[in-house]
């Protein structure tokens, strides 16, 4: 089962069978409760998961902010973490399931063999993971532009937004 299920989702599409059943080797399985963090923003996650069952919310917060804002929603199919193993530094949001979730989690090194065992994979899943990147950064201007990162620094400074 792990095995159809990876081999659907996109962010694993240039891996050939070989690849994609070595990962499923060292995948573990792990469960989430609703309210659960399966990442939390400043803290290290060495590992990439795949949303099997359930959704999760991908927060940010500020200083400035009273809450968090909500930048994307994921659910099954989905993959999140996958900056943070590019690069090892902390993660920039919060994974929050926000009903009773399933993933199937990738450590980095697991990805890292694959890509060494198959250097030709490199140039096909390296502009992948950049554009990942890209949307990413534009979620969270998107969500700034729409307003949401100024009424959540009105509310932290105990202010209604105007309307």
């Amino acid at each position: 089962m792990s095995f159809d299920i990876i081999s659907q989702v996109d962010f694993f599409e240039p891996l050939p069978s070989v690849a994609l059943a070595a990962l499923v080797t060292r995948a573990r399985t792990q469960t989430f409760r609703t309210g659960s963090l399966i990442m939390r923003q400043g803290e290290f996650s060495p590992a990439l998961h795949v949303i099997v069952r359930g959704r999760v919310h991908v927060e940010r917060a500020h200083p400035l902010m009273a809450e968090s804002l909500v930048l994307a929603e994921a659910e099954a199919g989905d993959v999140v973490g996958e900056l943070g193993i590019l690069d090892g530094d902390p993660c920039l949001d919060t994974i929050r399931a926000v009903e009773d979730t399933d993933t199937m989690e990738f450590a980095a090194g697991s990805l890292v063999t694959v890509l060494l065992d198959i250097p030709e994979l490199s140039p096909v899943w390296l502009p992948r993971l950049s554009r990942r990147l890209r949307t990413h950064a534009e979620l969270t201007t998107s969500a700034c532009r729409n307003g949401g990162c100024a009424a959540a620094v009105l509310a932290g400074a105990g202010l209604n937004p105007p309307g």
